[in-house]
């Protein structure tokens, strides 16, 4: 079910970065109000779509374009370029949906396209990483490559938070292609240049990203201690990033870690320390990362009569509620399709597989139209309709093997056997068996490299941190 969570989690990883308690958005609203000379008003639109965002996505659209209008009559060449990156930032957060991931790129691209005229560099640079990071987002690793050589080329040479985060997004594609020790490399890299800047948050996203290394390779003691300092490191942070608001993120997230870990009751203590944390600020949608932990962990458990009586909950009606307001019922629909599948309950679970079918077909995300198709698939083999099910684990087939999810695939190809064999057609049901268990060969050499890979880690680590130390000594030396 790991794949039910990461759908709404993605969804909503971008609401804490912009989070604003009602008061003080309500604050915002107020100043808008209020005659300001332009850059004081750019900020300020900056911010109001940022935390609009989050509530009324459609209104955070008009503060964006409303942005864009007023820098475009700016004598200052560089006031349009920011507008423009501003708004794709915006926009890249939500890259789950589709819509934003083609909106944030166009943004991107006109503010590129700017900084090529005007021969402005940093901007450029700037742009092209995160054109990048959206690219990982989406996924296409071929893409997020190009655009970071290109950002690299143009940085060649500099020592500063732009390397950084260029050596960041470095280890996040290499990660992603399954080249690990590469990856580690990488972030120790950018996280020893954050060091040296003494820059904190670059510092913490050195932590979270080693966090996100460990955890790759279910090394899960050592994610939640790196995530637990990076959630130190917030007190350091200048007040523009939010401390508070982060963390109620990080709560969530070290959560996530405990539940892939199977600690589900300290999976739920973080989840109801990040709820509270949320209510203090007096900010509701924040508090739905901790309800979407809630939720899973019942689903992660098997447990689908707690599944549905949380969702029947206040906590489960406001989570609805919340998903409404961005037009995202689906997700909703979604999981009570799942509950009711597993209780056994198959005339409601196909009323809601039907409602949600739309938003993940036309999903730009594979992976999310892939765990789709997954459980309605198996709500199809519940309900005894043999051959769509087949026909959707087939089309789930296809998407596995494109996102190289290979635990996805035993999944799938097990099931894909055992469909054939009850029709009868042996010589299908043999061909998946053949396959199941080839992937399975294939995930158990995984699971050795990754072993391997945690040592591999924990050498690599020593021997860069006694190199450092080494570094440190001679500097040291000569300073005396």
């Amino acid at each position: 079910m790991k794949l039910f969570l990461a759908t709404i989690a993605i969804l909503f990883s971008f609401v804490s970065a912009t989070g604003q308690s009602a008061p003080v958005l309500d604050s915002l609203q107020k100043e808008y109000l209020k005659p300001k000379p332009f850059k004081e008003r750019g900020n300020l639109l900056i911010q109001l779509a940022s935390a609009t965002m989050s509530v009324n996505p459609d209104q955070a659209d008009k503060y964006g374009e409303e942005l864009i209008a007023l820098a475009s009559n700016q004598p200052d060449k560089e006031a349009l370029i920011k507008s423009y990156n501003a708004n794709g930032v915006r926009c890249a957060g939500w890259a789950g949906i589709r819509n934003y991931a083609e909106k944030a790129m166009n943004y991107f691209e006109a503010g590129k396209a700017l900084a090529v005229k005007h021969n402005l560099k940093k901007y450029e640079t700037n742009i092209l990483l995160q054109q990048a990071n959206l690219q990982l987002s989406v996924p296409d690793l071929h893409k997020a490559s190009k655009y970071l050589e290109e950002a690299t080329t143009l940085n060649a040479n500099k020592n500063d938070s732009i390397s950084a985060e260029l050596a960041f997004t470095r280890g996040d594609i290499q990660l992603a292609r399954n080249e690990k020790i590469n990856a580690l490399r990488s972030y120790l890299t950018a996280l020893r240049l954050g060091d040296s800047l003494k820059m904190a948050p670059l510092q913490r996203n050195g932590l979270l990203k080693m966090s996100g290394f460990y955890g790759s390779i279910e090394d899960y003691d050592k994610a939640i201690a790196y995530y637990e300092k990076a959630m130190d490191k917030l007190k350091e942070l200048p007040a523009a990033y939010r401390g508070l608001y982060l963390k109620v993120t990080d709560l969530k997230t070290i959560g996530d870690l405990y539940a892939f870990q199977k600690n589900y009751n300290l999976a739920k203590t973080y989840y109801e320390n990040s709820i509270k944390l949320a209510d203090s600020l007096q900010y509701q949608p924040l508090k739905i990362h901790g309800y979407i932990g809630l939720l899973n962990v019942f689903i992660f458990m098997k447990e689908p009569q707690k599944s549905m009586a949380f969702m029947r909950s206040k906590q489960g009606q406001d989570l609805t509620a919340y998903l409404s307001t961005l037009k995202m019922d689906a997700i909703a629909d979604q999981a009570n399709a799942i509950i009711y599948s597993e209780m056994g309950q198959l005339d409601s679970a196909g009323k809601y597989f039907r409602k949600s079918a739309d938003f993940f077909n036309n999903s730009g995300n594979p992976i999310y139209k892939m765990s789709n198709l997954v459980q309605t698939a198996y709500y199809l083999k519940r309900k005894g309709d043999y051959r769509q099910a087949i026909n959707l684990f087939l089309q789930a087939d296809t998407l596995a093997k494109s996102n190289g999810q290979l635990d996805k695939l035993i999944e799938i190809n097990k099931n894909l056997d055992t469909l054939y064999t009850n029709l009868g057609d042996y010589r299908q049901a043999k061909f998946h068996s053949s396959a199941y268990y080839q992937y399975k060969d294939s995930f158990q050499t995984l699971n050795k490299e990754k072993q391997l890979s945690q040592i591999e880690a924990d050498d690599a680590l020593q021997q860069l941190q006694r190199e450092q130390l080494l570094q440190e000594e001679k500097k040291n030396e000569r300073n005396n």
